[in-house]
């Protein structure tokens, strides 16, 4: 892979960010989100963040990394009031990692696929400063004091806000460092989005049935699953590797260990839901579907308490004791 390198060191780091955050449009509470960062060692500028609502992981560490790595000429169409460039892009030479049980073989699998030489190390307090995490709380209370609430949207310009206009130290130290020559950035524009899901994406292993493969409760199907599907000669307890990037659902790719021994794209068969659909939204709107059954069978059942009446009639996916 002809890339160019972003020299020296970065490191991965996180914390739990004490705010909390409301989806975008029905402002129901997701609660406290994870910041997963990479910082480049040396100036200790950031170069790239994930956002989870889950503790810590090798995806969140791999969806930071990619962040860092891919350019970020979306900020000005994104967040136009951002007055300076986000620089950093590119591949480093070496990744500081602590905790070291928390990255598994497919982390080290897509940093050696990279050329990124990894060091695990004991927790390290080289990292984001107290007193720039104070920065990044009081940029986040000023959009809640704005806005009325934290909305994730509010949260990630907040976040870019202060990594790129407030951290001003760090940047220049960072600009120190490309005109010594540590530098040289070059994106990733030449990997399809295929070799960017199987770098970065998530890891999953399911069985490939009839009517495809389930991933997140969602179907994924193509001829090329099915003619993968037919090989498996009655044995369909097999297990097939399958990579997905958690910010798109419309698509997975499942490793064709028979035919072409590689990846191949398989979509989802209810493309108008899961494009663009990310697996943090998905939970979200199945738990919503979830609890307006349960207020759905509350108020049925309240009714027919009240009515001594029998229901003649069964509503598709909710099961009542009086249905």
């Amino acid at each position: 892979m002809a890339l160019e390198k972003l020299g020296g060191t970065a490191q991965v780091g996180y914390t739990l960010l004490d705010v909390f955050v409301v989806d975008d449009f029905t402002l129901q509470p997701l609660g406290r989100t994870w910041l997963t960062y990479i910082l480049h060692s040396n100036s200790k500028y950031p170069l790239g963040y994930h956002l989870s609502f889950e503790p810590p992981s090798c995806h969140t560490a791999l969806a930071a990394l990619k962040h860092a790595i891919l350019p970020k000429s979306y900020v000005k169409d994104i967040y136009p009031g951002i007055e300076n460039e986000w620089l950093s892009s590119g591949i480093p030479l070496n990744l500081i990692l602590d905790n070291g049980h928390m990255y598994n073989k497919h982390f080290e699998d897509a940093c050696s696929q990279l050329s990124i030489a990894l060091e695990y190390i004991p927790r390290f307090s080289n990292t984001i400063s107290k007193v720039d995490i104070e920065k990044l709380l009081n940029r986040i209370k000023k959009f809640v004091l704005e806005n009325g609430a934290l909305k994730l949207r509010n949260l990630h310009e907040a976040i870019h806000t202060w990594i790129i206009d407030d951290n001003t130290e760090q940047l220049q130290e960072f600009e120190k460092c490309i005109r010594e020559g540590w530098i040289v950035t070059k994106s990733l524009k030449q990997l399809s989005p295929k070799q960017v899901a199987v770098l970065f994406g998530y890891t999953g292993r399911r069985k490939v049935k009839g009517d495809g493969i389930r991933v997140a409760n969602l179907t994924y199907n193509s001829k090329e699953l099915q003619d993968l599907y037919n090989l498996q000669s009655g044995n369909y307890d097999i297990l097939v590797e399958l990579k997905y990037n958690p910010e798109d659902l419309s698509n997975v790719y499942v490793y064709d260990h028979s035919i072409t021994h590689d990846y191949i794209e398989v979509p989802c068969i209810n493309s108008s839901y899961s494009k663009p659909l990310s697996i943090q939204s998905h939970r979200f709107i199945n738990r919503a579907i979830g609890r307006g059954k349960r207020d759905l069978e509350e108020t049925l059942n309240d009714y027919f308490d009240k009515s001594n009446t029998e229901c003649k009639y069964k509503i598709p996916g909710i099961t009542l004791n009086k249905l």
